[in-house]
C-alpha cells in the first residue's frame, strides 16, 4: 500500500493502528494482514485529511460518515439482491469477529513486550548494583592486602615498628606547585593516587634482580619519611627518600603532600616532581 500510494510504510502502520476500526481487512494477521482494494481509497483519504491539517477527531468523524454511507449503500444493494445481501452480512460479521480477535491478540502481545522490557530493565539494574558492590569489595581487599604487605615489609626490614597508618597511606598524594596549587592524580573509578600506589610503582619500576629495601620513619606529628634503597649490583645502590606530611588543602580536602624527594642525596627540583607526576598520571589513568 505504501508503494501504491507513495506513503512511507511507517505512516501506513500508524494509520492502520490509529483508525483500525474504520479500515476493513481481508484476513491474515500481523505482517501478513491483507486488505481489499477499497482500503486503498481510505488510506489515501486519511492522508489527504492530515495534509489539510484535520485533527484526529475530525478524521474519525469523517470516516464514521463514510462508513455510514457504505452501510446504507450495502443495505440498498442487499434489498435488491435479497439472500445475497444476507450472505454478505454474515461474511462481514465473521470478518469483524476476526478483526476483533486480531486486535485483542495484538494488545496482549504488546502487554507481554512491555512486561519483558520492564523485567530486562530490572535485571540490568540488579546487575549494575552487583557489579558495583563487587568492585568495591575487590578494591577494599586490594587495599587491605597492600597495607598488610607494606606492614610486613616494614616490620621485617626495620627493627622499629614505625609505620604509617592505613588512613595515611590511602590519602591522595599531591605536590604543591609554585603557584600554590595542589596537583594530584585521579585514576580508574575516580580513585585518587595514594602513597601506597607510589610505593608499589617504585617497586614495579625496579628490575626483578634488584633487592629493594623500604624503611619508614616518623618525622614529627604529621610527617613521614620513606627511604627506598635498591641495590642494582654490588657497586651501584640507588637511594630514594620521600618526605611527606598530612595536609588539608584550602578546599578542605585531607591529602598527603610531598615535601621533598631526594635521589642519591640530591634534592629533586620542582620541575622533576612535576614531570614525575605527569608520568604517574599517564600510567595510572591509562
Amino acid at each position: 500500500m505504501g508503494r501504491r500510494l507513495g506513503i512511507p510504510p511507517s505512516t501506513i502502520v500508524y494509520y492502520k493502528d490509529r483508525f483500525s476500526r474504520f479500515i476493513p481487512s481481508a484476513g491474515g494477521a500481523g505482517r501478513r494482514r491483507r486488505y481489499p482494494s477499497e482500503s486503498l481509497e481510505l488510506f489515501r483519504r486519511i492522508r489527504e485529511m492530515f495534509e489539510n491539517n484535520w485533527s484526529v477527531e475530525q478524521i474519525e468523524q469523517e470516516l464514521t460518515a463514510c462508513r455510514g454511507e457504505l452501510f446504507d449503500a450495502g443495505k440498498l444493494e442487499g434489498a435488491e439482491a435479497g439472500s445475497a445481501a444476507d450472505g454478505g452480512a454474515t461474511r462481514i460479521a465473521a470478518l469483524l469477529a476476526k478483526m476483533s480477535d486480531v486486535l485483542e491478540n495484538q494488545a496482549l502481545f504488546r502487554g507481554e513486550i512491555r512486561s519483558l522490557r520492564d523485567e530486562v530493565a530490572s535485571l540490568r539494574q540488579e546487575r549494575d548494583v552487583a557489579e558495583a558492590h563487587q568492585r568495591e569489595k575487590v578494591a577494599e581487599l586490594e587495599r587491605e592486602i597492600e597495607r598488610l604487605r607494606l606492614l610486613a615489609d616494614g616490620r621485617n626490614r626495620n627493627d622499629s615498628l614505625d609505620f604509617p597508618p592505613s588512613e595515611y597511606l590511602d590519602l591522595p598524594l599531591v605536590i604543591r606547585t609554585g603557584l600554590g596549587e595542589y596537583l594530584g592524580v585521579l585514576g580508574r573509578n575516580s580513585r585518587a593516587f595514594g602513597l601506597k600506589d607510589f610505593v608499589a610503582l617504585l617497586e614495579r619500576s625496579t628490575d626483578r634482580g634488584e633487592a629493594v629495601d623500604l624503611r619508614w620513619r616518623r618525622e614529627g606529628d604529621a610527617e613521614w619519611r620513606l627511604a627506598v634503597v635498591a641495590a642494582v649490583d654490588s657497586d651501584d645502590t640507588r637511594r630514594i627518600v620521600l618526605s611527606t606530611a598530612r595536609t588539608v588543602t584550602p578546599s578542605g580536602n585531607a591529602v598527603v603532600r610531598v615535601l621533598k624527594l631526594t635521589i642519591n642525596d640530591q634534592d629533586a627540583p620542582d620541575s622533576l616532581l612535576l614531570s614525575l607526576f605527569r608520568q604517574i598520571r599517564e600510567s595510572f589513568e591509562g
